[in-house]
């Protein structure tokens, strides 16, 4: 199959562009293979140093390695919240293909200070939690997270106390059938030496570099629909990109 360079853009970028978004959506998973720099210049009708300009920039961004005997491999990494959400919207489903999560715990608890104030609720009002591992393809825990939503979401979607996974995810679940979205959302990062509970989550050594981040989906009336505490290894690049608007008139 040959696909086409759009005039504009430099030729590289678009190939880079091209896997970048397969990786981002899970088409191509970690541990698997990009072409090689002649397969893909032979596939884009490029030259060999433009295909392997491409594979360095992806490279340069973390999302894939280059291993000797083998080729340019999928790096293992954890999708971002937006991600996550931007899948959601796009196919229901809140994971991108060969994710998976397992439940650890699904219960209703009395809110610390930290969770209430997260959640706009006073202590120790009652909060339902949810914690799971997800794993990627080759079955490697990526992330181990608790989410945390208003108590008084309960009736309204009990699912959220059944320790099985949700194939739309806690914030699907909870705006189809409650009938609130979310509007915005809010991420936070810090690092810190993995806790023992994290680190035999992660299948790592007590005080390895992590990364926590902190997570709030709210809708349009203010309210957080779901608030969620993660922590992911260290030595994955998180990246994000947008746009930026032209100078100061």
């Amino acid at each position: 199959m040959t696909e086409s360079i759009d005039r504009g853009e430099s030729p590289y970028l678009q190939i880079a562009r091209h896997y970048r978004r397969q990786i981002e959506r899970g088409e191509i998973q970690p541990g698997q293979l990009l072409p090689s720099v002649r397969a893909m210049a032979d596939r884009w009708k490029v030259a060999h140093t433009t295909a392997n300009r491409a594979l360095r920039t992806l490279q340069a961004e973390g999302l894939v390695q280059s291993t000797a005997g083998l080729g340019t491999v999928v790096t293992p990494s954890a999708p971002t919240a937006e991600s996550l959400v931007t899948h959601l919207r796009e196919t229901g489903a809140f994971y991108p293909q060969g994710y998976r999560s397992v439940i650890t715990g699904a219960l209703t608890i009395p809110a610390t200070a930290r969770i209430a104030d997260a959640l706009g609720l006073e202590a120790p009002d009652q909060v339902i939690s949810r914690s799971r591992i997800t794993y990627d393809a080759a079955d490697v825990p990526i992330e181990y997270s608790t989410n945390y939503v208003r108590g008084e979401f309960a009736d309204a979607a009990p699912a959220l106390l059944v320790a099985e996974p949700i194939t739309n995810g806690m914030l699907g679940y909870l705006e189809a059938q409650t009938g609130r979205h979310a509007t915005e959302g809010c991420d936070q990062y810090a690092a810190f030496p993995a806790t023992p509970d994290q680190a035999a989550a992660l299948r790592l050594a007590v005080g390895t570099p992590v990364l926590i981040e902190r997570h709030w989906w709210t809708d349009a009336g203010g309210t957080v629909l779901d608030y969620a505490e993660s922590v992911e290894p260290g030595e994955r690049w998180r990246t994000r990109r947008y746009a930026v608007g032209g100078p100061a008139q």
